[in-house]
């Protein structure tokens, strides 16, 4: 055998190193997901099917700390009371990587509450894990303020509010016909709408999950006897904050992790842990149980 035949080419030491440095400058494999329609008809690859979290506001006073208080449930119903369409998040597997994904629900609802991720480098054959803690602002679970409740006492059955109606109008409360309720100065974190996000996203691989956006706004409470032109001009206010209706925010998924959602919006993305969510689960379904029974009330 000659010398030239056992000596790599100089071509060969070129493709070598190019792999060698491919493989050492990976670092952290970013997972790979992709979006689209719920794949019903077994055509699709396999996934996981989630709605968009959106709130609406449980409504209620306490007698005994004269307060109002506005808590905002998880709700899979748009303003009209029709389901919210159904997606689907399926992890990328190709010979690049592998994404693993392990999806947890609020109970009894196709809401998400906690994403799992493993990202199996298939180049390096290594998994690697995010060290790093983005954490989103915590929400307030409820808003709560002091009646005035003057000379007459308050008579008031828990309610719900839908942050989706249009406009800052007195709407006349199907349960309590003598007040009257609005929600008003409303802003919304920057974000972008849910259409918007799963068209740019369709057919093609992303490393995100659309967080439902941080909405707050002042809801206003007031006497009504005659209905909304009969507003009386003692009000009382609850800051609330809530999932806004249409608007997510991207946040990125770890490669070996979890993203767990916070009880009303937004979501902290970590290593992964054993943390314990029953109480937060029970909290939401508890919340979710109390929309119902309002809900069907008003249709009696």
């Amino acid at each position: 055998m000659s010398e030239r035949s056992v000596r790599p080419t100089t071509m060969g030491l070129f493709s070598l190193s190019i792999i060698a440095f491919g493989i050492s400058a990976c670092g952290v494999v970013p997972p790979k997901v992709t979006y689209g329609d719920l794949a019903t008809a077994g055509d699709g690859p396999f996934g996981y099917p989630f709605r968009p979290r959106r709130s609406v506001l449980v409504v209620s006073y306490v007698p005994t700390d004269k307060k109002f208080i506005a808590e905002p449930a998880p709700s899979e119903l748009d303003a009209e009371g029709k389901w919210i369409p159904l997606f689907q998040i399926s992890g990328v597997d190709n010979w690049k990587s592998t994404t693993q994904l392990k999806m947890s629900y609020v109970p009894e609802t196709k809401l998400v509450d906690e994403i799992k991720i493993t990202t199996t480098d298939n180049i390096a054959d290594t998994i690697t894990k995010v060290g790093n803690v983005v954490a989103a602002v915590a929400p307030v679970i409820a808003g709560v303020v002091a009646a005035n409740a003057g000379p007459d006492k308050i008579s008031f059955e828990s309610t719900t509010f839908d942050p989706a109606w249009a406009g800052e109008a007195w709407r006349q409360d199907e349960i309590n016909p003598n007040y009257c309720l609005r929600l008003r100065n409303v802003a919304v974190e920057q974000g972008l709408p849910l259409s918007q996000y799963i068209s740019t996203r369709k057919g093609v691989s992303t490393s995100d999950f659309p967080v439902a956006s941080c909405a707050t706004g002042t809801l206003e409470i007031a006497r009504c006897p005659s209905g909304p032109a009969s507003v009386s001009a003692n009000l009382e206010r609850v800051r609330v904050t809530f999932a806004a209706s249409d608007r997510v925010t991207p946040i990125g998924l770890p490669s070996s992790g979890a993203m767990k959602m916070n009880a009303v919006c937004g979501a902290v993305v970590t290593e992964a842990d054993k943390q314990d969510r029953r109480e937060l689960t029970n909290y939401l379904t508890a919340l979710i149980d109390a929309v119902k029974k309002i809900e069907a009330a008003k249709k009696k």
